[in-house]
């Protein structure tokens, strides 16, 4: 972090381009702010760090080192970013796990639920966008079930982390 002052305000760097303010005192409000495509007030000053300083903060080289070499893609992290986004909502994560019982169609899931038939069709479009459901057609009607043993796997695993608290 690099130090700069705005008016009455402390302003701090991170070697990430972002913005953090807070009063003199120490006891106003931190503001973050993008600095990327951000425009800057005429009177502010940023001071972004030097690289070559990010270098020398290592503490650890040899810990670094091994963290790199298990370095994913930055598609691979958005997809696994994307991949537990639908686990952080309540409803997707129930109806991923009634459906662990077996393939369920949308009334069922509906009465289940207490949400309107709408609401469970459009959870199940998110969830079969992201590979953890898959449907099948039996006339007119549409079971849902989960894509793989992967899905109940990662149910399984974040209730027994809850569970041993």
């Amino acid at each position: 972090m690099q130090n700069a002052e705005w008016g009455t305000h402390k302003i701090r760097t991170s070697c990430m381009g972002v913005l953090f303010a807070a009063s003199r005192s120490g006891c106003g409000s931190r503001i973050g702010v993008n600095l990327h495509g951000v425009e800057s007030p005429a009177n502010l000053v940023v001071i972004m760090p030097d690289k070559k300083n990010i270098e020398n903060e290592i503490i650890h080289p040899e810990a670094v080192e091994l963290v790199k070499g298990m370095m994913l893609s930055e598609d691979e992290y958005s997809g696994i970013a994307g991949l537990f986004k639908n686990f952080g909502d309540t409803t997707r994560v129930r109806i991923l796990h009634y459906l662990q019982g077996g393939e369920l169609c949308v009334s069922d899931l509906t009465a289940l639920l207490g949400v309107t038939k709408s609401a469970v069709s459009h959870q199940l479009q998110a969830l079969k966008l992201s590979k953890l459901v898959r449907s099948r057609r039996d006339g007119q009607i549409i079971y849902y079930s989960l894509d793989d043993d992967h899905v109940k796997l990662i149910l399984n695993m974040a209730l027994d982390h809850l569970r041993e608290g």
